[in-house]
């Protein structure tokens, strides 16, 4: 009869959701190894795992508002308005910078965003942050569809400067005969859920508020 008990103790233990680790499928439209490995290591935290989709950043926030994926590794804050089904949590996770790159003989070596009125400005689709930053300006960026072509443009003389990010910055192949300047400005960036997942936000938060408290998001933020 002890065994019997134990048998089933054991087998509702085992079926128990507690148990069970829920599935996430991530958006990640810069494939970083360093923001995956943090990613992974909070969800842990909070008995989740993500599977990582790689996605172009403009499909990637689509994805996540018609629910074919759950989550979108992380979006400057307020880049998902006009998005009726995304959430933004609260903690972010990082702080992003606008940078610009020009050509190596270019007698630019440091711009602000008033400097770019006027000039030809590419950014690669999807990047809300040059898109958003250009819109300030009264301004259209030329946009394309991979940053191999978006550095192409540039060393043909075809845009003035290319906006990157700091998470997504260039190959040291694409960044041959140009060079990479300070950052515009920086804004924070933050871990964008589908609505359906809105109650997981609390709890992410909280575990990644005591992560950066005791150092560990910070390290893993510094990896390589």
């Amino acid at each position: 009869m002890k065994k019997l008990l134990a048998f089933l103790i054991a087998g509702l233990v085992w079926l128990s959701p507690a148990s069970a680790q829920q599935v996430l499928k991530v958006a990640d439209p810069n494939g970083s190894t360093q923001y995956r490995n943090a990613l992974t290591a909070l969800y842990k935290e909070v008995g989740l795992v993500p599977e990582f989709v790689s996605l172009p950043g403009e499909r990637a926030l689509r994805s996540v508002e018609n629910g074919e994926v759950d989550a979108d590794l992380g979006r400057v804050t307020g880049a998902t308005a006009g998005y009726q089904n995304t959430i933004e949590l609260s903690e972010p996770i990082i702080e992003i910078g606008l940078v610009p790159v020009v050509k190596k003989d270019s007698p630019w070596g440091k711009l602000s965003l008033p400097d770019l009125k006027g000039k030809t400005v590419g950014a690669v689709r999807g990047t809300k942050m040059a898109e958003g930053a250009m819109a300030k300006l009264g301004q259209e960026p030329v946009l394309v569809n991979t940053s191999q072509q978006l550095f192409q443009m540039l060393a043909a003389g075809r845009i003035e400067v290319a906006l990157t990010t700091s998470t997504s910055m260039p190959s040291a192949e694409e960044l041959v005969g140009a060079k990479v300047l300070p950052p515009l400005f920086t804004s924070k960036a933050v871990h964008v859920l589908n609505k359906k997942w809105a109650t997981l936000a609390p709890r992410i938060d909280v575990a990644l508020k005591a992560m950066k408290a005791d150092g560990r998001w910070a390290k893993l933020m510094a990896a390589p």
